[in-house]
């Protein structure tokens, strides 16, 4: 579950709240922007509380709290100087933006001193300036503190908007991880008790009968059994969103599993009596995740299909297998008659490589699959990022 567990959120607009937030914010800039140009400030004050309020209005979107106090602070002090200078953008939109992050953010008495410190600085320029301010009392001040009460009242619904939906989110992610651990569960109570019981056979075998086992193949079966259990784990783990602490050991790369792995089956393949040979060229610096797991498995789909599919005594395979920084390709073919084909068709579903195209294309990559009279072909391609 630590995977899970992540901030929901981070740094950047992640809801439609965020991202309106920003689309009104780089409107009330460019207005900013605007009155500036057409009414300059005249003055040192004019022109660093003008300057002031248009970077923190740059800044509202990344910083919504401390900015949106920025705002408030700076329009309080440019309406008590309001008699020393006017000019300069107009702080109106910007403030009702400021007030909608308070909303979102603050507690309900930051809002009410919010509010309180704007009301009363408008109040005290307006009767000091009633020409500069054009406020009426105390009409016009009340509308203005009902407005603004009204926009902290949508920045709090937007708030416990935002709050439902991380809920919502952290439910799903909880009901996921209580299905992948009854997975991981059902999956190894299922299968590793049967595979340990076999390794423990062959290891009863070994003792007792030490020649019986190294003439009928036990070895080789106690090693399938072991590599089934150890992938069976590994699987539980990715399931599980498990892996290795940082320093515990170095990360398996994709080019030495590639290597265990095709080899392992070529051996197999050539004690069954197939003939063929898989080649690995390239050089690639990815590490196990999830892209590479589905390459391995799919190997191991093409091995088996091989063994499932054909007759040792009529086949011969070839597997290449290009290793690039960025893309793996697998290009496969075997000699495979009809006789073959046919007599083996009853054994399996044939959905292996159906399922593997799929989660390939999901992916980003590609599969193609033909046949030319007695050769089977299978083309693979997927790119690690």
């Amino acid at each position: 579950m630590g995977a899970h567990m992540k901030h929901l959120r981070i740094h950047g607009p992640s809801s439609v709240a965020d991202w309106v937030i920003v689309c009104l914010t780089i409107a009330v800039l460019c207005l900013a922007i605007a009155d500036w140009w057409l009414n300059p400030p005249h003055t040192w004050f004019g022109v660093a509380t003008g300057l002031g309020y248009c970077i923190a209005v740059a800044l509202l979107p990344r910083y919504g709290f401390k900015s949106a106090w920025v705002i408030i602070v700076l329009v309080t002090i440019s309406n008590f100087g309001a008699g020393i200078d006017s000019s300069g953008p107009s702080s109106t939109w910007g403030l009702l933006l400021a007030i909608v992050a308070l909303g979102r953010n603050a507690r309900y008495w930051e809002g009410v001193v919010s509010i309180a410190s704007i009301i009363t600085s408008i109040t005290v320029a307006t009767i000091q300036f009633p020409d500069v301010m054009k406020f009426s009392l105390p009409n016009g001040v009340v509308n203005f503190a009902i407005g603004l009460l009204a926009t902290y009242l949508t920045g709090v619904a937007i708030r416990r908007s935002d709050d439902k939906r991380k809920r919502r989110e952290m439910e799903q992610l909880l009901a996921q991880a209580r299905r992948e651990i009854a997975m991981a569960s059902c999956f190894h109570d299922a299968v590793s008790g049967k595979l340990t019981h076999i390794l423990v056979t062959t290891e009863m075998v070994k003792q007792k009968h030490p020649d019986e086992y190294d003439q009928m193949g036990w070895q080789e079966v106690a090693q399938e059994a072991s590599d089934a259990l150890h992938e069976m784990h590994r699987a539980i783990d990715v399931m599980n969103q498990d892996s290795p602490s940082a320093g515990d050991e170095l990360p398996l790369t994709l080019a030495e599993a590639l290597e265990s792995v095709t080899a392992a089956y070529d051996k197999r393949l050539k004690k069954l009596g197939y003939t063929g040979e898989t080649q690995i060229r390239g050089e690639s610096p990815a590490v196990l995740s999830e892209r590479t797991d589905e390459i391995i498995a799919v190997l191991r789909e093409l091995y088996a299909n091989i063994e499932r599919h054909c007759d040792p005594a009529n086949t011969t395979y070839r597997m290449h297998i290009n290793l690039q920084p960025k893309a793996v390709t697998i290009a496969q073919s075997n000699d495979c008659p009809k006789t073959a084909l046919q007599r083996s068709f009853s054994m399996v579903s044939g959905k292996g490589l159906k399922l593997h195209r799929a989660r390939i294309e999901a992916l980003g990559g590609e599969m193609r699959t033909n046949r030319d009279n007695d050769q089977w072909h299978v083309f693979c391609q997927l790119p690690l990022a």
